[in-house]
């Protein structure tokens, strides 16, 4: 139901999602590293992939290794462990992405981006595990990308076992289990 649906910070901070990206504002960064993924070709990840109503979230569930992040601009030592993912979207195929680049506020098209998105990583100088860091409630606790999708009319192969196991969490609450290892 947008901005007035929703509590707390979400509805009176100023420094979290969504964010409406105006290309013309932005200032280009220079000297920026690039992302740096660890194992996320080699690590397999045992998901609970579980229906929360209003979004399919997916976690952690086996203790162990895990896929990692660097670079990218996160703090230049740490590492970004992958914790969990969830999707935002829409019924049409011309909205649904949580952030926006050059929206036309006058319009109800935004960026046309029909799915985005979130692989949430935690800092593991903050803590033990990602309950820890989140605890320390510190800018650089969690790292958040977001993955734009757009329709197209083929097969993703290397996410067609992730999405097939969707057809078993259609109501709310529903919640299976899945191994996902991407190999090449």
């Amino acid at each position: 139901n947008g901005v007035d649906g929703w509590s707390q910070a979400c509805k009176s901070g100023r420094q979290q999602s969504p964010i409406d990206i105006f290309t013309e504002n932005a200032i280009e960064v220079k000297h920026i590293l690039p992302f740096v993924f660890h194992g996320y070709d080699t690590i397999p990840l045992d998901l609970e992939v579980k229906n929360k109503g209003h979004s399919l979230y997916f976690y952690k569930h086996v203790e162990g290794k895990s896929p990692s992040l660097t670079g990218g601009g996160l703090p230049e030592n740490d590492e970004f462990e992958f914790w969990s993912g969830h999707f935002h979207w829409s019924t049409a195929n011309d909205s649904g992405a949580e952030h926006h680049i050059d929206p036309d506020l006058e319009q109800t098209s935004r960026d046309k981006a029909p799915l985005e998105l979130h692989l949430v990583h935690w800092n593991k100088a903050m803590g033990k595990n990602a309950s820890e860091a989140i605890a320390k409630n510190n800018w650089n606790s969690l790292a958040v990308l977001g993955i734009k999708f757009d329709i197209v009319q083929r097969d993703n192969l290397l996410l067609a076992p992730f999405f097939e196991s969707l057809q078993h969490v259609k109501n709310e609450n529903d919640k299976i289990n899945f191994c996902l290892l991407y190999t090449s």
